[in-house]
């Protein structure tokens, strides 16, 4: 009962909220939406409420209230006028699902105490919290190409848009959780190549990149001296990983059906977590998405060249498959191969591969394929 109601939500969720072509309805929505504030939403409502009761005997004042009222928001609709000001440049920062976001703005002229840029129109799990604070539900990439400096009718019931001439890219990233442990890494036979990563001697290269702190398995020839003696604990030495001598590590989200669908962003979240504890410890070597490949040696921050690389896999609904044919990705004996998969992958040269699955189903492991439940994301 509870994985069936777990598909019935992943069912609603997936499908389509917004039409692609509007048609009367939405676009009387688009002028509730962007034409009338909060304010008179509210307003609106009351007067709905109140008209119940023009045509019964009474209730004197309450009619003339709604006469009032509707006095007003048409006054506050027939008077808007066209902002002077406009939006020079629009920057949207990478967020992540779930939490908020800004988008920045350069103006033509200071702002005013009730204007300020928002963004319409858009896929409706990114949520609208007002002057420009924006909360995705989900990670993937949101266009954002309604943008408008907006300014407040006096009476603030409704507001006058200036459209934004350009559009802007909304890139979410999925929520990694950190891997304190990833013993799988090493298990069995299978485990042997990862292993001798994991020696500090070949998993290193010789340009010195930082200090950080010793962790259990480093040599203690690289121990930094002048730290241990600043802090009262030990330090080493921290060397760049030698391109490609790392592992490999592999995403395939092809998705077959639709319970393979439902652990597509488990699957992304996971294969995130474990990127991060490779970089961590500078065993990563090349990455793969699908059938192209991440690159980020001139990167600053390979965390966030992954993060959003993640956040472009498409999102797995009713109608988007993520469809992958062959890895070009040549088998190297010396490095080793691991991957994580919705299925698992026949390919010859992995290694090591982690399957998200929705249901157990008495599935036979070994040490060199391991299941993990949707919902868990955990390989321990």
């Amino acid at each position: 009962m509870k994985n069936l109601l777990a598909e019935i939500l992943w069912l609603w969720k997936a499908y389509p909220r917004a039409p692609e072509k509007p048609g009367l309805l939405m676009r009387l929505y688009y002028f509730w939406d962007e034409a009338i504030t909060p304010a008179g939403h509210v307003l609106c409502a009351l007067m709905l409420f109140g008209f119940l009761f023009l045509f019964v005997p009474g209730f004197a004042v309450l009619k003339v209230v709604e006469g009032a009222s509707l006095v007003w928001m048409i006054f506050a609709l027939v008077f808007r006028r066209k902002p002077d000001n406009r939006i020079l440049h629009v920057e949207v920062p990478m967020a992540t699902e779930g939490e908020l976001v800004q988008i920045l703005a350069k103006f033509e002229k200071p702002l005013t105490k009730s204007s300020f840029v928002e963004s319409f129109r858009m896929d409706p799990s990114v949520e609208r919290l007002g002057n420009g604070l924006l909360k995705p539900r989900h990670r993937g990439v949101f266009t954002l190409s309604k943008m408008a400096f907006v300014e407040l009718h006096p009476l603030g019931l409704s507001q006058s848009l200036r459209p934004y001439d350009g559009m802007a890219e909304l890139l979410v990233a999925p929520k990694i959780k950190s891997l304190s442990r990833f013993p799988f890494l090493t298990e069995g036979a299978s485990g042997a190549k990862f292993e001798r990563l994991l020696r500090p001697e070949n998993s290193r290269g010789m340009e010195f990149v930082g200090v950080r702190e010793y962790r259990e398995g480093d040599s203690l020839r690289d121990l930094h001296y002048k730290a241990f003696a600043r802090y009262g604990k030990p330090f080493t030495k921290e060397f760049a990983t030698e391109s490609g001598g790392g592992v490999t590590l592999l995403l395939d989200v092809s998705a077959k059906h639709f319970r393979e669908k439902m652990c597509v962003e488990t699957a992304i979240r996971l294969f995130g977590s474990i990127a991060f504890y490779l970089l961590e410890r500078n065993l990563l070597g090349r990455v793969w998405i699908g059938n192209e490949e991440v690159r980020f040696e001139d990167s600053k921050s390979p965390q966030k060249k992954i993060l959003a690389a993640l956040a472009r896999v498409p999102y797995a609904d009713l109608h988007t498959t993520y469809t992958l044919e062959k890895w070009n990705v040549l088998p190297d004996a010396d490095v080793p191969v691991l991957c994580v998969s919705v299925h698992p992958v026949t390919w010859p040269a992995v290694d090591k591969q982690v399957v998200v699955v929705n249901r157990q189903m008495n599935r036979a492991e070994n040490d060199s394929l391991r299941y993990v439940l949707r919902g868990t994301e955990t390989v321990e």
